[in-house]
Formats: C-alpha cells, structure tokens, sequence
C-alpha cells in the first residue's frame, strides 16, 4: 500500500492506498468541482460548497454505474446470440 500527498484548496493529506495514480485523479477530480461550485456560488458556505460537490460527484458515480450495468447487459446479450448461433450452426 502507497502513500500519496495531495493538495486540495491549499489543504494536505496524505491518502493510503493500492494505486496512487488514480488517487492522484480523484483528488485532482475533487480539487476541479470544488473549484466550479466556489466560482458559480460566492456566497455560499464551505459546507455548502463541500455538499454540492459531493452531490456532483456522486452523480457522476452513479452515471457511470448505470453505464456499466447497461454495457453488461448488453454484452451478455450478444454473447447469449452468438452461443445460439453456435450450437444452432454446429448441430447442422
């Protein structure tokens, strides 16, 4: 396991984990929406930033989930034709 310092809005930590690379890009992920959401609302609190953020990102999450089970679904669904067409063809 690896450690890996980060800095978002001018705060370090240190994140302990398999793949530094990608902790890497989650904080830089972290560090962009935190950013958006500051600039688009002002006057908003820190905690009111860090909600939305989270919100945002958790979407994002989300999105990609139902993407990958669409994807599955899909993928499946071909390999269940073309076992058909197979066994249909070998059997002839």
């Amino acid at each position: 396991m690896g450690k890996v310092k980060v800095k978002i809005l001018g705060n370090e930590y240190t994140l302990k984990g398999d793949n530094e690379a990608l902790m890497r890009q989650a904080s830089l992920e972290v560090e962009n929406q935190l950013t958006k959401i500051m600039e688009k609302y002002k006057d908003e609190s820190l905690q009111t930033i860090f909600t939305l953020t989270a919100i945002n990102l958790a979407e994002k999450l989300k999105e990609c989930e139902l993407q990958s089970k669409a994807d599955t679904e899909f993928i499946i669904d071909e390999l269940k034709k073309i076992t058909l067409y197979l066994i249909e063809n070998i059997h002839s």
